[in-house]
C-alpha cells in the first residue's frame, strides 16, 4: 500500500489517542518544569535580596566608621593647632626672659670687670707697699737674729727668738712665704704675745716656750718646734713637712718639680715622711713588654718571659732570686732557663733549683775584686775563667733544661764537653778572639749534668758561663746574674763592653732586676754619682741587645754595715735616676723599718743579707707591685 493510500478508519483513532496521552504527558512535563524554574527563581531572587541586604548594611556600617575617623582626626587636629599656638606663645614668653637675663648677667659682667680692674690696681699698689715693708722687716729680723745667734746656741735659737721683748701692740712680720703667683702662703709674725703663723686657713698662735703650734681657730698644725736639722718646721696633720729653716738659715721645702712629678703620678709619701718625701714604688708603666707576654701566658697559655736579676751579692746569694722565682712560677708557670755562673762564693753553691756546681784548676776574674776586666773581657755578672793548661775542670749537674749553650772566647785553646757521663765533643778555637758559643740541643726532658775539661789545650781557653733552656717552656725564665761585693765603680769596669754580647745572644731579656748600693754606702771610693753612672751604661747594654727591656732598681733596706755616704742619699739617686729615665723603682729603704727592728722580726741572715724569709717578703713586694695583674 503506498503511502498515500489512507488509513483504516480503527487504526487512526488509535493513533489519535496516542497523541493525545503524548500531549497530555508533555503538557504535564512542561508544567512540573515550569514550576521547579519558578522555585528556583524565586529563591535566587531571595538570595539576591539577602545579598543586598547584607551589602547595604556593611556600607553603612562602612559610611559611618569612616565618619567617625573623620569626625576623631578633626578633632585631634583641632587640639594639635591649639596646643602649637599655646607652645609658640610660651615660647616666645621664655625667649623673652632669656634676653632679659642675659642682659642683666651683661651687666653683672661689665660690673666685675671693673672691679677686678680696680682690685688689680689695688693689688699692684699693696705689692709695692709690702714691698718696701718686706724691705725694713728683713733688715729688722736680721738683726734680731744676730743677736739670738751670739746669745743662745742654735738649738736654744727658738726660746731665744720667742722670748725677746716687744713693745706693747706692737707686731711684725718676721717673713712670708709666697707661691709662685706671689700669694702669700704663711707669714710668720711677731706680737707682744710672742708669734703668729698667719695663712689662708687662719692664724696659728706659737707657745711662749717654742714647743708647739696651736690652731686658733681648730684647724691644727702638729708641730712646730726645733730638732736635730733645723731651726723650726711646720708639718701638717698628715705628719707632711711643708717647709722648715734649717740651722744655716736657709729655708728648705718641697720643690715645685717633685711636688708636681707626684701629683702626675699618683705617688703617696710614705706615713712618716719627715724621713722622706719619695714615693714607696713608681706606677710600672716602663714594664709594658713584660706585662704583654704576662697577658699572653696567661690568657693563651703560651709563650715566655725572660727576667735577669742582677746587681751586688743580693742578687748573686740565691735566696732574693729563688724566692722570686718560685713565686713567679706559681703565678706564670715555669719556662725553665737560667744562667750558670763560672764563679762561687765560699759556702755555696749560690745556683738556682738546686744546681750542682763544681770547678778546679782555673783562673777566675770577679770584677767586684781584681779591676778591670781587660781583653779577656767578662760576663754580664762581671765573671770569667781561664787556663793555659790542661787539668782544669768545671761541671755543672741537676740542670733542668733540654738546651745548654757554653759561652766562650774563640781563642786558639781547646776545650772538651760531655752530657751525663756520655762521650767527649772537642772545641778547637779559631783564634779570632770573638765571643763564640757552642749549643748542645734535642737533650731529653728533665736535668742533665754537663761536664768541661781542657784535656789536649795547647793555648788558652776562656769561659763565660752557660745558658740553660728548654725549647718549648711556657712561663717565666729566671736569670741569676748577680755579683758579691760589686758597687758603682766596679759595675763601670765592665757594663759597657761585655754585658750587651751574652745579652743579645740569650735572646730577649724583657726585664731586669737591679739591686745595688749595699757595698757602696759602706765605701768611700764610691759616691751616688758614680754609682747611678755605671747603672745608665748597664740600661744601654741591655737596651743594646732589646731595645723594649724594662727596669726595676730597688733601693735596699737598711742593713747594718758601717756607714761612710748615707743610705738616704743612695735611695735619692736611684730615685733620681728612675725618674730621668723612665724606670721603676721600689723604695725599699722606706718600707721596711730600721735594720734592728727587722733583724729582730727575723728578716736578716746577717748584717747585710736577707734571709729566705726576708727574701720572700721583698719577692712578693716586688711581684705585687710590678709584675702581677
Amino acid at each position: 500500500m503506498s503511502v498515500f493510500d489512507s488509513p483504516t478508519p480503527g487504526a487512526d483513532a488509535v493513533r489519535l489517542a496516542e497523541a493525545e496521552t503524548a500531549i497530555t504527558a508533555l503538557e504535564t512535563q512542561v508544567a512540573a518544569n515550569a514550576t521547579s524554574a519558578g522555585a528556583a527563581v524565586a529563591a535566587e531572587v531571595t538570595a539576591r535580596q539577602a545579598a543586598d541586604a547584607a551589602l547595604t548594611t556593611a556600607l553603612n556600617a562602612e559610611t559611618d566608621a569612616r565618619a567617625t575617623a573623620d569626625q576623631e582626626l578633626a578633632d585631634q587636629i583641632a587640639d594639635e593647632t591649639a596646643a602649637r599656638v599655646a607652645g609658640d606663645a610660651l615660647t616666645a614668653t621664655k625667649a623673652a626672659q632669656a634676653d632679659a637675663k642675659i642682659a642683666e648677667l651683661e651687666d653683672v659682667r661689665v660690673d666685675m670687670v671693673a672691679a677686678q680692674e680696680g682690685a688689680e690696681a689695688v693689688v699692684a699698689a699693696g705689692a709695692t707697699i709690702l714691698a718696701a715693708k718686706d724691705t725694713a722687716v728683713a733688715a729688722e729680723a736680721g738683726a734680731v737674729v744676730a743677736a739670738a745667734s751670739a746669745a743662745e746656741t742654735a738649738a736654744e735659737f727658738s726660746d731665744a727668738f720667742v722670748n725677746e721683748a716687744v713693745p706693747d701692740a706692737a707686731e711684725r712680720r718676721m717673713f712670708a712665704i709666697r707661691n709662685r703667683a706671689g700669694f702669700v702662703m704663711f707669714s710668720l709674725w711677731q706680737t707682744a704675745d710672742g708669734f703668729s703663723l698667719r695663712g689662708p686657713f687662719g692664724q696659728w698662735d706659737l707657745a711662749g716656750d717654742g714647743g708647739s703650734l696651736l690652731a686658733a681657730n681648730g684647724a691644727g698644725i702638729s708641730s712646730f718646734e726645733p730638732g736635730d736639722d733645723y731651726v723650726f718646721r711646720v708639718v701638717n696633720r698628715l705628719g707632711f713637712v711643708l717647709f722648715k729653716i734649717d740651722k744655716t738659715g736657709a729655708l728648705v721645702g718641697l720643690s715645685d718639680q717633685v711636688a708636681e712629678a707626684v701629683a702626675a703620678a699618683g705617688f703617696a709619701p710614705k706615713a712618716s715622711p719627715a724621713a722622706s718625701s719619695l714615693p714607696t714604688h713608681t706606677d710600672g708603666r716602663g714594664l709594658h713588654a713584660l706585662r704583654g707576654k704576662l697577658a699572653k701566658i696567661l690568657q693563651s697559655g703560651a709563650g715566655r718571659a725572660r727576667i735577669a736579676v742582677t746587681g751586688d751579692s743580693w742578687t748573686e746569694y740565691v735566696a732574693i732570686p729563688q724566692q722570686l722565682a718560685t713565686w713567679l712560677r706559681t703565678l706564670y708557670g715555669d719556662a725553665g732557663g737560667a744562667w750558670l755562673s763560672v764563679q762561687n762564693q765560699s759556702g755555696g753553691p749560690y745556683t738556682l733549683d738546686s744546681v750542682t756546681f763544681s770547678k778546679s784548676g782555673w783562673t777566675s776574674y770577679d770584677a767586684s775584686a781584681d779591676g778591670a776586666p781587660g781583653t779577656n773581657g767578662c760576663a754580664p755578672d762581671g765573671m770569667r775563667i781561664s787556663t793555659t793548661g790542661t787539668s782544669a775542670t768545671l761541671s755543672y749537674g741537676a740542670v733542668p733544661c733540654d738546651s745548654f749553650k757554653i759561652f766562650y772566647k774563640d781563642t786558639t785553646g781547646t776545650f772538651r764537653w760531655r752530657v751525663d757521663g756520655g762521650s767527649w765533643t772537642t772545641v778547637t778555637g779559631g783564634g779570632t778572639d770573638a765571643l763564640a758559643a757552642v749549643t748542645i740541643s734535642g737533650l731529653s726532658a728533665g736535668t742533665h749534668g754537663f761536664d768541661i775539661d781542657c784535656t789536649g789545650n795547647a793555648g788558652t781557653v776562656v769561659i763565660y758561663g752557660a745558658h740553660a733552656s728548654k725549647a718549648a717552656g711556657v712561663g717565666v725564665e729566671m736569670l741569676k746574674m748577680g755579683n758579691g761585693g760589686l758597687d758603682g765603680t766596679m759595675l763601670a769596669t765592665f757594663a759597657s763592653s761585655y754585658i750587651q754580647p751574652i745579652a743579645t745572644s740569650i735572646g730577649s731579656i724583657d726585664a731586669v732586676i737591679v739591686i745595688m748600693s749595699t757595698n757602696d754606702y759602706r765605701r768611700s771610693g764610691t759616691t751616688p754619682e758614680l754609682l747611678v753612672a755605671a747603672l745608665g751604661d748597664l740600661v744601654t747594654a741591655y737596651r743594646a741587645a732589646n731595645a723594649d727591656t724594662g727596669f726595676i732598681f730597688v733601693a735596699p733596706a737598711l742593713s747594718g754595715g758601717t756607714v761612710v755616704t748615707a743610705q738616704s742619699a743612695y735611695r735619692d739617686a736611684i730615685y733620681d735616676f728612675c725618674i730621668a729615665g723612665g724606670h721603676e723603682f721600689l723604695n725599699m729603704h722606706d718600707l721596711w723599718g730600721s735594720y734592728a727592728s727587722e733583724n729582730g722580726a727575723g728578716m736578716w741572715t746577717d748584717s747585710l743579707h736577707l734571709n729566705n724569709i726576708g727574701a720572700y717578703r721583698l719577692g712578693r713586694e716586688l711581684s705585687h707591685r710590678f709584675l702581677e695583674f
